[in-house]
């Protein structure tokens, strides 16, 4: 029993100890109550206050100012991929009309040079023929020339020996007429011969009939006739009529050979006054070749025209195909443009992807910072009222849950819709809004969506 008093005892003084620091905790609890509503009443501002704080203010302009930069931005973009869709159009467009342009200006280009290559070639034949005719006509002129000139030289000789015959002719007529008078003294001396030849004949037959004393007497009556006839011959009338005789036998010798050549003669002067008609023909002639080699002179310049013709051709096809070259190279220059302004414009987007980012993760954080604010605001009421801690920790799970069956890009409407390609679940407005701005890549994951990626679901 003494030991049951003591240990009464004991417990009734841990018992009044325990009383003791409860009542301190009470009175602690009371006045941590009262700093409470102290500071409450010090720093616990209405909605109008905090709105009318600068920090809000602040938080507010620049979300006000994100908003709007979100959606110039927005804007932006959208009128940036209309521009670029304008300007993939135009591109598309100017590539076309420029490869059009490139293979009709080559086809016309290749006909065109075709068709000079064919007249050059023409060209070319017609005046290598013209230029072997030329060769002809100069080889044939020049052989003329030369057979003119062996003509007249040949006429040249024939008038000289023509003149030198005359003078002979004319010289041995005056020989002949100086040897008129001793007419008469050449008949007798050649009747005298002829005796002397016949005298001869018949001292041959005598000689062949007679005896040798026949033959002595003949010789002695020959040698008295010769001896006579030394005498005579001996005599200076003869050797003048043999001089003159033989003077004119010669002149006779010249005018039978005179008379045989006279025909000759005549050919040769016929001969020559055809040789100079032939002449006087030729020259007739080549005023007619000049006349054609005229026309083949015009001819020729006109194909030297054509010719030049040509070349100015192939000079304007030359530089019209520098300017084609200056046009693509201005096209690929563009093309730079265009990628440059491609990549400036996946850039621009990128920025604005990060700015967005941004955007939503302060908006997330703004969002989650005034939830946890209210968390803490109902926590604290609840704490403040005594309420049980299990249905608060049932309400913030309740929350979650809410929270987790909303749309994770609004948190304002429930989950509705889900893309098919990465099975994340969104609501639809925030999907219709994605579909119209052409903006279509998940919010989660960015893995582009189309429209029928996009299926609705039941919770």
């Amino acid at each position: 029993e003494q030991a049951v008093k003591t240990q009464l005892e004991e417990h009734r003084i841990i018992l009044s100890a325990r009383e003791k620091e409860i009542e301190a905790l009470k009175r602690d609890r009371q006045t941590l109550l009262q700093d409470e509503d102290r500071l409450l009443s010090l720093f616990k501002l209405s909605e109008e206050q905090l709105l009318e704080t600068e920090y809000i203010k602040t938080l507010q302009l620049s979300i006000d100012h994100y908003r709007s930069r979100c959606h110039d931005l927005e804007q932006r973009r959208v009128d940036l991929e209309r521009d670029l869709d304008k300007m993939s159009a135009a591109r598309k467009q100017l590539i076309d009309q420029v490869k059009t342009e490139k293979i009709s200006q080559n086809m016309t280009m290749e006909s065109e040079i075709r068709r000079m290559e064919g007249d050059l070639n023409r060209i070319r034949g017609q005046r290598d023929s013209f230029q072997s005719l030329v060769d002809e006509q100069k080889m044939k002129e020049n052989r003329e020339k030369e057979s003119q000139e062996k003509i007249m030289s040949f006429a040249t000789q024939g008038k000289t020996r023509i003149s030198s015959l005359e003078s002979r002719i004319d010289r041995l007529k005056n020989e002949q007429e100086m040897a008129g008078p001793f007419e008469k003294e050449a008949t007798m001396y050649s009747n005298l011969k002829e005796q002397l030849i016949q005298m001869d004949i018949l001292l041959s037959s005598i000689e062949l009939i007679e005896n040798r004393d026949v033959e002595s007497i003949l010789c002695f009556d020959t040698e008295s006739l010769q001896k006579s006839l030394e005498k005579c011959n001996s005599h200076p009338l003869v050797k003048e009529y043999d001089q003159v005789l033989e003077e004119s036998r010669k002149a006779t010798l010249m005018a039978d050979f005179f008379e045989k050549n006279e025909g000759h003669l005549l050919e040769e002067i016929d001969r020559v006054a055809s040789i100079y008609g032939k002449l006087e023909e030729q020259q007739g002639k080549k005023v007619f070749d000049f006349s054609q080699k005229r026309d083949q002179i015009l001819k020729l310049q006109a194909e030297v025209e054509k010719e030049n013709e040509l070349r100015k051709l192939n000079r304007n096809i030359e530089e019209d195909r520098i300017d084609l070259e200056d046009i693509s190279h201005v096209c690929d220059d563009y093309r730079v443009t265009i990628d440059q302004n491609d990549i400036l414009l996946v850039e621009l987007q990128k920025m604005m992807k990060e700015k967005t980012k941004v955007f939503d993760e302060e908006k997330q954080l703004q969002e989650s910072v005034k939830e946890s604010y209210d968390k803490m605001k109902k926590k604290w009421e609840k704490m403040s009222q005594g309420e049980n801690p299990m249905e608060q920790q049932l309400a913030e799970e309740c929350d979650e849950l809410r929270a987790l069956l909303k749309c994770n890009t609004c948190r304002t409407r429930f989950r509705s819709h889900i893309l098919i390609r990465c099975m994340h679940t969104f609501c639809k407005n925030c999907i219709d809004a994605r579909l119209e701005t052409r903006q279509r890549r998940c919010p989660t994951c960015s893995e582009p969506f189309g429209a029928n990626d996009v299926k609705n679901f039941y919770l």
